[in-house]
């Protein structure tokens, strides 16, 4: 939190990058019941980006293979993840700077920061997830996972996801409104989804088992553990890599904190009214601002516990109910879980679940 003008924190961050300019802090929001739409925000939209990858494969087999009481391997990611991305928020709160702005303003300098950061996030680059996508679409289609004489329409699909995947960019104004609708449509299909299958077809007992899950610290089964599932379980909890610091990003496309004096990234189309600083906005240190700053910094920690937290869980839970109730105790692999899920759903309830 911002205490005092430190000449010398500032000098240090000029080095590589040109100094911040200064302007006033807006006001914080006011949350009431009438306005609770405005803890639509980053949270909302990183449970969205994280509803739906590794969760189905990882959450899936480790319940599946060991039943509910490893669930608070997710509880401990998810809540050492809460403190990084509160980290994050609150750097972009008083600059306007998405954090990896920060870290370009240390030595040894943006350059070398621009290297490392490509060569440890190659995996996020690569359009894998597109890819992955294909296979539960190609198989919705067919009514069984693809095999080998499939490759060239999942590679065609895989193409058409990749390509889909732009459209929220090009249009909209500011590119950040977009993908918040984008993420919106999406948490309330999945999870409405989820929510109506556990609801009327999964048992309470099933329920009881994955939720106290969360809390059973330290339990472990009995028998042989395959360290390296649960290893992997553990880090796609939550956001998982680099992906934590898109809320720095989001935090000020959102216009949280300093983010209107700084501006938005803009669409292709339509976005054209919507300017970006090159360089960051701080406010001076009053106490008028200081009390303003702890308004921001309260509106951040609803955004984690009440809607990132919370989407984390259940974006892990649900999945991980599902093969619990319909497939226990089964061995799988990968891709295989999530299918396997839906057979023993639509064995039980009907094709239509598949």
């Amino acid at each position: 939190m911002p205490t005092g003008e430190d000449s010398s924190a500032s000098g240090r961050a000029d080095r590589f990058f040109p100094p911040w300019q200064r302007d006033s802090l807006p006001d914080p929001p006011r949350l009431t019941l009438r306005s609770w739409t405005l803890l639509i925000g980053p949270g909302l939209l990183m449970a969205g980006s994280n509803i739906g990858g590794g969760e189905w494969l990882f959450g899936p087999i480790v319940t599946a293979r060991y039943g509910g009481s490893l669930m608070w391997l997710a509880t401990l990611t998810i809540a050492f993840q809460v403190y990084s991305n509160l980290s994050a928020m609150r750097y972009t709160l008083y600059t306007g700077e998405p954090i990896f702005v920060g870290f370009f303003r240390t030595a040894p300098g943006p350059r070398f920061w621009t290297f490392f950061y490509l060569l440890v996030d190659l995996g996020g680059i690569w359009p894998y997830l597109a890819s992955n996508a294909a296979v539960p679409l190609v198989a919705a289609f067919l009514g069984r996972l693809p095999g080998p004489e499939e490759s060239d329409l999942l590679r065609t699909v895989s193409y058409c996801v990749f390509l889909l995947a732009f459209v929220p960019l090009i249009f909209g104004g500011k590119i950040y409104n977009a993908v918040e609708r984008v993420m919106v449509t999406k948490i309330i299909l999945v999870l409405g989804y989820l929510l109506f299958v556990g609801f009327f077809l999964v048992s309470w007992d099933t329920w009881a088992t994955v939720f106290t899950g969360f809390v059973k610290f330290g339990s472990l089964p009995e028998g042989e553990v395959d360290w390296a599932t649960l290893a992997a379980f553990a880090s796609i909890a939550g956001a998982g890599g680099l992906s934590n610091l898109n809320f720095s990003n989001y935090t000020r496309d959102k216009g949280w904190g300093m983010g209107p004096r700084v501006g938005a990234i803009p669409s292709l189309v339509g976005g054209r009214k919507i300017s970006l600083a090159h360089v960051g906005k701080v406010f001076s240190i009053t106490p008028e601002n200081l009390e303003r700053w702890k308004g921001w910094t309260r509106h951040i920690f609803r955004d984690q516990l009440l809607v990132w937290s919370t989407g984390c869980i259940l974006g892990m839970a649900l999945p991980s109910l599902l093969s619990l109730e319909f497939i226990p105790g089964v061995e799988v692999e990968g891709q295989a879980a999530a299918a396997m899920t839906a057979r023993g759903i639509a064995d039980r309830s009907g094709e239509v679940f598949w």
